[in-house]
């Protein structure tokens, strides 16, 4: 078991996490996470670079327009730019 900061134990959760299985064939694959999740004000271009090339973008795409609270860049788009595609959608 991993522990944090205070010494407190954490369970090991990686066996309880359900990913669908193109997320396994993603270009992200392997990335370190804070390229998708960039601070605010910071450029997602990294991210989309990564993601332009990708062969699940249509699952990865749909994966993230289907949870509206999901956050980062998914298929190249961000949080904003999702809930902007949602309501022109509406």
């Amino acid at each position: 078991m991993e522990s944090d900061p205070s010494g407190t134990e954490l369970p090991d959760l990686a066996g309880l996490i359900h990913r669908p299985a193109w997320m396994a064939v993603g270009s992200c694959r392997g990335s370190s996470m804070k390229v998708y999740f960039p601070e605010r004000g910071a450029s997602a271009e990294r991210a989309r670079e990564v993601c332009r090339s990708c062969p699940v973008q249509g699952e990865c795409l749909s994966y993230a327009m289907a949870d509206p609270d999901l956050a980062g860049v998914w298929e190249g788009l961000t949080a904003r730019e999702r809930v902007r595609m949602r309501q022109s959608v509406a």
